[in-house]
């Protein structure tokens, strides 16, 4: 009787050889989950106050945003709200000598820190609205010009290299200041005829002395009162 197991025994090594030898399925694979980009810092370190609004910088100076001046006071109070991360405070100044009777939305102690001041009879744009600092810090916030000043700072240099068109000199003393202060127009805007005569228009300071003692926009150079 013919045995067929040779036979059986070849046919299966043939299948299992043949299996062996065929494609793998495919598996479908996923990429690795990629790490999310870091969110720009946008943590409020510095205001900047410059000709033509007041923006916000993180502390590595790149600026967050930027709040125009032509937008109107009530949009520069909310704009300084969230910058400062509280609401101001208010109050009513008069002096019939030197300053309209205004109002103030404030941060920071009266007169030491930084204010939105609102004529009550506008007469834009030398008596319209302005942002005046006196301070150089409003809690973690910076306060500095966009010539990189602050209250304090010497000015000497930044006033030696204006024009004299930006510059107005000696005028009367300010309340508690040394006698011997001057202003000038740091960040030039725009020049206006005023009474026949050219009048730097930006953002301005008052040195005493050498010294940053205030800082003001948009405004000219005689925007101190007294």
């Amino acid at each position: 009787m013919q045995s067929y197991k040779p036979a059986l025994v070849f046919a299966l090594a043939a299948f299992v050889l043949s299996g062996c030898t065929s494609a793998p399925s495919s598996v479908p694979t996923t990429a690795p989950p990629t790490a999310d980009a870091p969110a720009p810092d946008t943590v409020v370190a510095a205001l900047v106050i410059s000709g033509s609004g007041v923006s916000t910088a993180n502390a590595n100076g790149a600026p967050i945003k930027t709040q125009p001046y032509s937008a109107g006071s009530s949009a520069m109070v909310s704009f300084l709200t969230d910058a400062l991360g509280g609401a101001p405070k208010t109050a009513a100044v008069a002096n019939p000598e030197c300053l309209k009777p205004s109002s103030l939305d404030y941060w920071g102690e009266r007169n030491q820190g930084l204010e939105v001041r609102i004529p009550k009879t506008p007469t834009p744009p030398l008596f319209d609205w302005v942002v005046v600092a006196r301070g150089a810090v409003i809690g973690d916030v910076a306060i500095r010009s966009s010539e990189g000043f602050a209250i304090g700072d010497d000015t000497k240099s930044i006033v030696a290299g204006l024009p004299e068109s930006q510059k107005v000199g000696l005028h009367d003393p300010v309340p508690e200041s040394s006698g011997n202060t001057s202003r000038f127009v740091f960040d030039l805007t725009k020049s206006l005829t005023v009474d026949g005569k050219t009048v730097a228009y930006g953002a301005a300071a008052l040195s005493d002395g050498d010294s940053a003692a205030v800082i003001v926009a948009p405004a000219d150079a005689n925007r101190f009162g007294c």
